[in-house]
């Protein structure tokens, strides 16, 4: 994310991580107010918005997500095993 903030000044920078934790690495604003950055494993942000939006917009959340534009997300896990014998 630190990449990200260096190439993209002044943007709102935001991640995923696999367990479905949201991350806000930097300041968002909604309705002119600031909302600080939640470099958390806050899932719940995402929901609260779309809710939100659904409400400041006086639509359903279905007919809401219909209207915006697809998103498409990648995730890479990668784990590491190490095999342990234990010599008795």
């Amino acid at each position: 994310m630190d990449n990200l903030k260096s190439k993209h000044l002044g943007e709102v920078i935001v991640g995923y991580e696999v367990n479905g934790g949201f991350l806000l690495d930097s300041e968002a604003r909604v309705n002119n107010r600031p909302l600080m950055p939640l470099p958390t494993r806050d899932a719940i942000l995402p929901m609260l918005a779309l809710l939100g939006l659904s409400e400041e917009n006086k639509r359903p959340v279905s007919q809401l997500t219909e209207s915006l534009p697809k998103r498409y997300t990648l995730v890479i896990a990668y784990r590491t095993y190490q095999l342990m014998q234990v010599i008795s």
